[in-house]
């Protein structure tokens, strides 16, 4: 059986809504200033980034990083965000502080006291968790990396999560650094650790730590780099997407795709002759490779889809449509495509549909109009076993991954029967400028913006713009904002459900571990509108769904204090669902707090 934890934060709540209706918060913590990443984190602890309000745009932000207890809420831990992260150990989370000489990692208990403590040599480059065997698997560099030195020797190390020892260490060489390291230059599979940094493609077996292979990446990737005056500095490592196993490693990067081979290495690339390609998926089967791309435009996005040949890397087909919003691309972001690869079928979920194209040819084997039901772009498409699973605004839906046919759908999940008003459900808060933990309410009305959009002053029945409330710009944001909704969703896979594939899901929800990661928490991309808030929610409820028959229990609703909830994020293990509530209009001048909330256990027990 498998099964999905559904949160839903939808519903308007008015001061007339019945009180004793929604479960209390456990704790509240205020920040007095503006919220801008929740992390659910292992132990039922919380990271949390805030910052100032206003600052000056010639002076650097300068924010706060919190580490909070999530049993009782208070502080375990709070520092400047520069130079520090805050990594998800388990049982405990574990700090990290950079300076110029050193880096420092520290494991805390709840009291801020440490477990233990490391303090090592060089400059850490990129950190991941491997669940699986309790380690801490770091990347790091000499420390005159620090001075600009562009080529260093750098280290793959394992740090036993329980007490900080070192349990392996393995020296890669000289590698070409970037000035930026993403954390997923790393994939982990159960007995090979794949990367792609300094400009070499590595892979090591944890049977000895053996170095399998260590070779240059590609000169046509073409890494940027920037001429200063000092000397050349990559500027940034490309962004990347993966699909590891112990044996194989599919890898989309911006503008190429390539598989690589535990015994060969580096078996084929292959470019996407496309501008301004930004991976998003990958996937691979027996026969082919499969990658999605984002043709980034400054009118709308593109979604194009490659799939190879695995032996020979030759480009089989490709397809390519519209999705995305009828707004420039720096001020917004459309959602991740939605792709489940499998059966011999690709479905992907394009604008108001979902297509299921031949794996062999290409060719379309089915499309789902969902245009008129409430998916349009607030979906998300995932795999589950021989099926697809599509989460919109308030619809659920499964259909047969290989011939589209339906298998169960729900209709206004998350939605209580029991509050008045309930036609503001499809309304929602819209962002405040540079918010980036905007969660899980950002989804807008259509409805609403394009009648604020088409709202005329008082006695005017003209079509000029002089003859409407709005600005042609303003009204033009409203119109991108209706076509721009985003998830309004959390989502989280039961620990140890099998055939729960997540692809093209990486920009909407950061997973570091290997597999059996039991917390999920969303941080979906900002919809920029400049634009003051209109009729937040304040209310979410909880199910649990049955991705086999659709069946579900569902939770009472969850209470905000402020009416403009921000970000949502899940601890399951604790037991725990986290707000973020945020200043966005004038009805919530004093809130900028995060709340929390027990989780029902009868939902834990599907």
């Amino acid at each position: 059986m498998l099964a999905s934890l559904f949160f839903c934060a939808g519903v308007a709540m008015t001061e007339d809504t019945p009180a004793n209706t929604t479960t209390p918060a456990l704790w509240t913590h205020d920040f007095k200033e503006k919220l801008i990443k929740v992390e659910a984190l292992p132990g039922t602890y919380l990271g949390v980034v805030s910052g100032p309000l206003k600052h000056k745009k010639k002076e650097p932000y300068k924010a706060t990083r919190w580490l909070l207890d999530g049993q009782a809420g208070g502080v375990v831990w709070s520092g400047p965000e520069e130079a520090s992260e805050i990594v998800a150990g388990d049982p405990h989370p574990v700090l990290v502080q950079q300076d110029k000489e050193a880096l420092t990692l520290r494991a805390l208990s709840r009291d801020g006291a440490a477990v233990w403590s490391r303090t090592l040599p060089g400059v850490s480059l990129s950190i991941a968790v491997d669940v699986e065997n309790k380690e801490l698997i770091l990347l790091s560099a000499a420390a005159s990396w620090l001075d600009g030195s562009v080529e260093q020797p750098a280290q793959l190390q394992a740090l036993s999560l329980a007490d900080g020892a070192t349990r392996w260490e393995a020296d890669l060489g000289p590698l070409t650094l970037p000035v930026v390291t993403p954390a997923n230059v790393m994939a982990l599979a159960p007995r090979t650790i794949w990367l792609f940094a300094g400009e070499r493609l590595i892979a090591l077996s944890r049977d000895g730590m053996k170095v399998l292979f260590n070779q240059a990446a590609p000169a046509a990737w073409g890494v940027a780099r920037e001429k200063t005056k000092k000397k050349n500095q990559t500027i940034a490592s490309p962004v990347l997407r993966w699909d590891p196993s112990d044996d194989w490693c599919a890898l989309a990067l911006e503008g190429n795709v390539a598989f690589l081979s535990a015994e060969k290495g580096l078996v084929w690339t292959n470019p996407v002759d496309k501008s301004n390609a930004a991976p998003d998926a990958v996937a691979v089967t027996d026969r082919t490779v499969i990658a999605g791309f984002r043709l980034v435009r400054k009118e709308r996005s593109l979604v194009w889809v490659g799939a190879y040949d695995r032996e020979k890397g030759g480009l089989l087909w490709e397809y390519e449509n519209r999705d995305g919003a009828l707004a420039k691309w720096d001020r917004v972001a459309a959602p991740p495509i939605g792709m489940a690869v499998g059966r011999g079928r690709v479905a992907l979920a394009i604008g108001g549909d979902v297509v299921g194209l031949d794996e062999a040819s290409g060719k379309r084997a089915y499309r789902i109009d969902l245009s008129k039901q409430e998916y349009t772009y607030a979906k998300e498409l995932r795999r589950a076993g021989d099926r697809f699973v599509l989460f919109g605004k308030f619809h659920i839906r499964a259909h047969d991954l290989s011939s589209g046919e339906l298998k169960w759908k729900l209709a206004d999940v998350g939605d209580p029967i029991d509050y008045a008003q309930r036609n503001q459900k499809y309304s929602a808060g819209m962002m405040a400028i540079g918010f980036q933990a905007a969660a899980s309410m950002q989804e807008f009305s259509a409805n609403s913006m394009r009648s604020l959009a088409t709202k005329k002053l008082p006695g005017r029945t003209g079509s000029t713009h002089k003859d409407y409330f709005f600005s042609p710009s303003a009204r033009g944001q409203l119109e991108s904002a209706a076509k721009q909704a985003a998830s309004n969703s959390a989502f989280y896979s039961k620990a140890g459900s099998a055939g729960i594939d997540f692809l093209g899901l990486s920009n909407w929800t950061e997973v570091r571990s290997l597999s059996g990661d039991p917390r999920r928490h969303v941080q979906p991309r900002v919809v920029d509108t400049g634009m003051m808030a209109f009729m937040p929610f304040r209310l979410a409820s909880a199910l649990l769904l049955d991705l086999d028959s659709g069946t579900y229990r569902e939770s009472g609703s969850f209470r905000a204090k402020s009416a403009c909830i921000t970000a949502l994020c899940v601890d399951v293990p604790g037991r725990r669902l986290y707000y973020a509530n945020h200043k966005l209009a004038p009805a919530c001048t004093q809130y900028k707090d995060i709340q929390a909330y027990p989780l029902p256990e009868e939902l834990l027990k599907l």
